[in-house]
């Protein structure tokens, strides 16, 4: 992946992945890479809305990943190794946090 990726919706790039370019030569497709604007960003947002979708937050998604642990773990796995997930989960945030006030 190139390293220059387009971080506005003004910038583009031009790519062709490798695999692609070895395979194809000269054939192989262009894509052109570039970040959503804000309208197309609301317009996903609209369509979520409108096909009833969901975009589940961090917490969320946690507490269903704790919950598939408990049920494939046995209970004395779960009392092991929850813990260090849940203390993981917290040194992210608290990494997060830091970098968000730099």
């Amino acid at each position: 992946m190139p390293q220059d990726i387009p971080l506005e919706g003004s910038e583009k790039l031009a790519f062709t992945p490798p695999s692609l370019a070895e395979k194809l030569g000269a054939d192989a497709p262009v894509f052109t890479l570039r970040t959503w604007t804000h309208r197309e960003k609301r317009e996903e947002n609209k369509m979520r809305i409108r096909e009833g979708l969901r975009v589940w937050g961090q917490e969320a998604i946690r507490n269903e990943i704790r919950a598939g642990l408990k049920a494939n773990w046995t209970p004395d796995q779960a009392e092991k190794h929850l813990p260090l997930i849940d203390a993981y989960w917290e040194a992210q945030d608290q990494f997060e946090l830091q970098r968000k006030y730099k």
